[in-house]
């Protein structure tokens, strides 16, 4: 869907809140420097207030993509803070696990370090989420935001991203609780022949991950911030989002 259209479905479902995508939706505008107004007259419009982007980056880039990476993410801090967003979704590196090493995590964290300030000017908040690789288990998460030691960053928290690398998703938030600033929630199941180790994604509630025990530990830890649904699959993404809102108006409830 374009941005309208999954805008007009997202209020027609009933929320309130909403985190767009900065490569999907936004990249064009972000890149070339349409003004956000423009954005925000179609959130008014609808009846949507954002409440997070969903930035791309990649901190572990060679030096020759360095400088692209880094203005890349810095045009994203500053359309978030524009557009009143608290938190930029973004990626700690897409590098795959077989070649993370501690020059990997070190690289990474520099560069975090970096932006830091860009964050910070612009009153923005970058979670992190765990996404295989340099990010799979809950020592990585933590090697990272102990690392670059900033209030500005902190962790999304996905719960479904710790099942395909065999991490407990309980005992990973349990652990990570006091770097956690944002959650997306999905769904994973075990379908055998996925690039994800075999498994696929679906709406909060329908796969495997124990939800009613995530949402305990949240409500343990007194987390403050956006429970985020995410819904990956290109097939009816209507249906998926709105049983994903049944199912967690449900779980909230009980």
């Amino acid at each position: 869907m374009d941005l309208e259209d999954a805008l007009r479905e997202i209020s027609a479902l009933g929320f309130k809140y909403v985190e767009l995508n900065c490569h999907e939706h936004l990249g064009s505008k972000i890149r070339d420097d349409i003004p956000v107004s423009r954005t925000k007259k179609l959130l008014d419009e609808f009846d949507l207030v954002p409440a997070a982007l969903m930035g791309d980056s990649d901190f572990a880039v060679s030096d020759s993509k360095l400088d692209a990476m880094l203005a890349s993410v810095g045009k994203q801090i500053s359309y978030c803070g524009a557009l009143g967003a608290p938190i930029l979704r973004v990626f700690a590196s897409h590098i795959r696990a077989q070649y993370v090493d501690g020059n990997m995590f070190d690289r990474t964290i520099l560069n975090l370090r970096r932006i830091m300030p860009v964050a910070e000017e612009n009153g923005v908040r970058l979670a992190f989420e765990n996404h295989f690789g340099i990010t799979a288990t809950v020592d990585d998460v933590a090697r990272i935001v102990e690392g670059v030691a900033c209030p500005w960053l902190g962790f999304n928290y996905d719960p479904a991203n710790f099942v395909p690398v065999g991490v407990d998703p309980i005992e990973a938030g349990r652990q990570l609780a006091p770097y956690i600033i944002h959650c997306h929630l999905q769904d994973a199941v075990y379908v055998g022949s996925t690039s994800y180790s075999g498994y696929a994604y679906l709406e909060a509630g329908a796969g495997i991950v124990d939800y009613p025990r995530v949402i305990e530990l949240l409500s343990d830890i007194d987390f403050q911030g956006f429970l985020s649904l995410e819904y990956e699959s290109i097939f009816d993404p209507v249906r998926g989002t709105r049983q994903g809102l049944a199912n967690l108006r449900h779980l909230m409830a009980a």
